[in-house]
C-alpha cells in the first residue's frame, strides 16, 4: 500500500511539474510564470521517514524538467529542522532545494495563520498565472467506521474531517476552507 501512496504522490507530483522551469522568477520584475505548485508538507508525526524520499523525489524529478512557465515550491514542517518554504529546482540538470524563508516553530502548521502566511510568500515569491495545491500529511476521513449490522448512514455516521497533524495538532477542515484563498487552487 505504501509503494502505491508514493508512487501516486510521484504521478500527481509529475503531472503538476510538467510546466515547471528552473528559476524562482524575480518578483521585483514582476515576473509570472504559468503555474506554481506549493507542497504543504507536514511531516512531524508518524509520517517524517517518508518526507525524506518524497522530497528526493521532488528534487529529482525537477531535474528532468526542462519546459518553462512554472515553480515547485515545498513548505516542510518536521521534526529535524524550523518550518521552511523551499523552491525545489532543476537548474541545468541539477536539483536542488533552496531556502526562500525559514519561519517560527512557534506557530503550528495545522494554523491558519501559518497557512495564510505560507499561502501569501507563495504569491509574493513565485506569481502565477495558475496555481496547485499538495496537502501532505495526515487527514481524517468523513464517515467513522461502522459495525456490518448497520445498514444505513445518518448523520450521526459522520465525523468532523481534519488535515495534518503537526504534534498532535489538527486544522479542522473548515478551517481550512476559510484559509485557502477562492478560485487559487
Amino acid at each position: 500500500m505504501q509503494k502505491f501512496t508514493n508512487a501516486l504522490l510521484v504521478i500527481l507530483l509529475a503531472f503538476y511539474a510538467l510546466s515547471c522551469n528552473n528559476d524562482i522568477p524575480d518578483t521585483k520584475k514582476g515576473n509570472t510564470v504559468s503555474r506554481t505548485v506549493l507542497v504543504y508538507m507536514i511531516a512531524t508525526n508518524n509520517l517524517s521517514n517518508y518526507s525524506y524520499d518524497d522530497i528526493a523525489e521532488m528534487i529529482t524529478g525537477m531535474a528532468q524538467v526542462t519546459t518553462d512557465g512554472g515553480n515547485l515550491l515545498l513548505y516542510e514542517v518536521s521534526y529535524n529542522s524550523d518550518p521552511t518554504l523551499y523552491a525545489i529546482t532543476g537548474t541545468n540538470g541539477t536539483p536542488e532545494k533552496q531556502v526562500i524563508k525559514t519561519y517560527p516553530a512557534d506557530i503550528r502548521s495545522t494554523t491558519a495563520t501559518r497557512m495564510a502566511e505560507v499561502i501569501n510568500d507563495t504569491r509574493d515569491y513565485a506569481p502565477a498565472n495558475s496555481y496547485g495545491l499538495v496537502l501532505w500529511s495526515h487527514a481524517d476521513g468523513w464517515v467513522k467506521a461502522f459495525e456490518p449490522e448497520e445498514r444505513t448512514i445518518s448523520r450521526d455516521t459522520f465525523k468532523p474531517l481534519d488535515f495534518g497533524i503537526d504534534y498532535n495538532e489538527k486544522m479542522p477542515i473548515t478551517e481550512l476552507a476559510k484559509v485557502l484563498p477562492n478560485n487559487m487552487f
